[in-house]
């Protein structure tokens, strides 16, 4: 589905009027009035934050599952024979195994959260005041409202360099020394 959509979607649910948190909220009696989550900046960055990790579970998801699937069993029954119990288990054999996964998987989604300012721009635009303004965003405002492409391609820059520092703490986290068949 597509981000700008799903965050049209968010946009609704956190919208304070008609909005089905907000509904689910006033019915539990957790509140006493409606909250304006996209019009205060500590509400609104908090909303953008829900709505993007929702987005990104199902990839999560996935990727875990197909690490936990290729786990071969005859570790889990050599760490049985060992004496290690299902603790022992997951600390040394399951979470070990399933880490290179994890970390290329909070790469790629910290890469995709840093260049895709659709779901933001569809929940918040940036709004309120600048709030919830990504770098990303605040690029595109810079080139579409403000005309200022010199400031624009330094924030890109930064963009670049502190995708680039995410890069190489993933090579020296997974001691990727170098290229080769997986």
């Amino acid at each position: 589905m597509s981000g700008f959509l799903i965050g049209l979607i968010w946009r609704w649910m956190f919208n304070a009027q008609f909005g089905v948190i907000n509904d689910l909220l006033l019915k539990t009696g957790l509140v006493d009035a409606p909250i304006s989550f996209l019009a205060d900046g500590t509400w609104a960055m908090a909303a953008v934050i829900i709505a993007n990790i929702w987005y990104g579970v199902a990839f999560f998801a996935i990727m875990i599952l197909a690490a936990l699937q290729s786990i071969p069993e005859e570790l889990y029954e050599a760490a049985a024979m060992d004496g290690a119990g299902r603790i022992q288990q997951f600390w040394r054999v399951t979470l070990p195994y399933i880490m290179p996964t994890m970390l290329v998987t909070i790469l790629l989604r910290v890469i995709w959260i840093l260049n895709f300012p659709d779901i933001i721009y569809a929940m918040t635009n940036g709004a309120p005041a600048g709030s919830t303004h990504i770098f990303a965003t605040y690029m595109i405002d810079k080139v579409i409202f403000g005309q200022d492409y010199g400031q624009a391609s330094a924030v890109g820059v930064i963009i670049v360099l502190i995708l680039m520092l995410f890069t190489i703490f993933y090579v020296k986290a997974t001691k990727v020394e170098k290229g080769g068949d997986f």
